[in-house]
């Protein structure tokens, strides 16, 4: 089972700030108790990536060591995230249609272009303006919202997190086959309507300084 969040705040006016949350797709443990390397991968890529296949230097890095190199907004962070992806669509796939590795490899550099475009527009767009809410997604998604613009904060997240769906889906349908598209596609139609079921059940909420 796959269990969608996204965290939205709000600031007032006088005190604005966009505060970054991490909407993270969690999966039903399976087996064991997972260890500390598989758990920091996971924390990163939604639950979907545990770092089986990082090279044997990682995989001996202690604790610390690896949260140092998995820190927020680092390369590593951002791989993993687009790991993450991959293997969620992985997963889903059945044998006849599973992506091969090359289609692999080439998705987690397309994700990764992606969300780089995403979070360069985002801030390019809302760079002189006030920010008034924001958050994060383990896909690599970025909202940003801005009460100057005269159009709801809700209204802004939610056409970012839509525009984030369908490029991210055009830029990996030429390297996918018809049947992966297609089991891709819906994986992001459930994103984007849990997203936004959370958005309408929880409006953005207002934080008031002291």
């Amino acid at each position: 089972m796959h269990r969608f969040t996204l965290i939205l705040i709000a600031t007032t006016a006088d005190a604005s700030a966009v505060v970054w949350t991490n909407a993270e797709a969690q999966t039903d443990t399976q087996g064991s108790e997972r260890s500390e390397f598989r758990e920091e991968f996971a924390a990163v890529s939604g639950g979907h990536y545990f770092g089986e296949d990082e090279p044997t230097e990682v995989k001996r890095l202690a604790p610390n060591e690896l949260k140092a190199r998995l820190s927020y907004g680092s390369d590593n962070f951002h791989r993993a995230q687009a790991k993450g992806q991959v293997a969620q669509l992985r997963n889903i796939l059945d044998r006849a249609n599973a992506l091969t590795t090359q289609q692999a490899l080439l998705m987690e550099q397309i994700l990764t272009a992606e969300r780089d475009r995403q979070e360069r527009e985002v801030k390019e767009q809302y760079a002189s303006r006030r920010v008034s809410a924001g958050g994060s997604s383990w896909t690599g998604m970025i909202t940003i919202a801005s009460d100057e613009l005269g159009i709801s904060i809700h209204d802004q997240l939610l056409a970012q997190i839509e525009d984030f769906s369908r490029q991210q889906i055009a830029a990996v349908a030429p390297v996918l086959t018809a049947q992966q598209l297609k089991v891709y596609q819906q994986i992001q139609r459930e994103r984007v309507a849990q997203q936004r079921a959370f958005m309408e059940e929880a409006p953005v909420s207002v934080m008031y300084g002291d």
